[in-house]
């Protein structure tokens, strides 16, 4: 009979272990997540569904008796919130740790990806 060696991550221990089935019992667990024709998978439902999400939470924040609406979300710089997090300036020079980089040039869009610019690398050279 044939087998399946799959991973997966158990959420108690929340590692990643593997599991061996035979292939018709990991193939009917895996059919358990297949929808019929027609039908749609929804994600959430309740006060969380997409329809009315908004009046839902603000009701449920009143319910809980704290404030209306959630407070605004801080606009912070990349930088600024690297350093807030991990106390790390990501702005300072790695090597010498006394330098700060500066942003030079913006790479084009797509850089790496296209064979181009392995091509011909001397069009993408700082001239300054």
């Amino acid at each position: 009979m044939y087998q399946v060696t799959f991973a997966y991550k158990n959420r108690e221990t929340k590692k990643m272990q593997t599991m061996t089935l035979e292939a018709v019992e990991f193939i009917r667990r895996f059919l358990l997540h297949v929808l019929p024709k027609k039908f749609m998978r929804i994600r959430h439902y309740g006060f969380l569904a997409n329809r009315c999400k908004r009046q839902n939470l603000s009701k449920c924040r009143e319910f809980l008796n704290v404030s209306p609406e959630p407070r605004a979300v801080e606009e912070k710089s990349i930088q600024q919130l690297m350093l807030q997090l991990t106390g790390v300036d990501i702005t300072q020079c790695p090597k010498c740790k006394k330098g700060t980089m500066k942003k030079r040039f913006d790479l084009p869009q797509g850089f790496g990806q296209n064979p181009f610019y392995l091509i011909h690398p001397e069009q993408f050279k700082d001239t300054g």
